[in-house]
C-alpha cells in the first residue's frame, strides 16, 4: 500500500508539472515571452488573468484538468487492483 502512495504522489508531481508546462505553451501561442528559468510565478499569474477573461482558454484548462485527473485516477486504480 505504501508503494502505491509514493506512486500516486510521484504521478501527481508528474502531472502537475506537465500542466505547468501546458499552461507556459499556451501562454507562449498567445504571445507572451517568458525567460526559461524563474518564471514560473509570473506566468501562471499572467495565466490566470488571461483565463478570467478568455473562455476559449478557461475551456482548454478545465479540459486538460479532466483529463489528467481521470489519467492519475486510472493509473492508481490500476496498480492498485494489479496489488491487490
Amino acid at each position: 500500500m505504501t508503494d502505491l502512495v509514493i506512486l500516486l504522489i510521484w504521478t501527481a508531481a508528474l502531472f502537475g508539472g506537465g500542466i505547468i508546462y501546458w499552461m507556459r505553451l499556451q501562454m507562449e501561442k498567445l504571445g507572451y515571452r517568458y525567460p526559461m528559468f524563474n518564471s514560473s510565478f509570473k506566468m501562471m499569474a499572467d495565466f490566470q488573468a488571461r483565463k478570467a477573461t478568455d473562455k476559449r482558454l478557461k475551456n482548454k484548462y478545465h479540459k486538460t484538468l479532466g483529463i489528467v485527473f481521470v489519467l492519475w485516477l486510472a493509473i492508481g486504480i490500476g496498480f492498485w487492483s494489479l496489488w491487490n
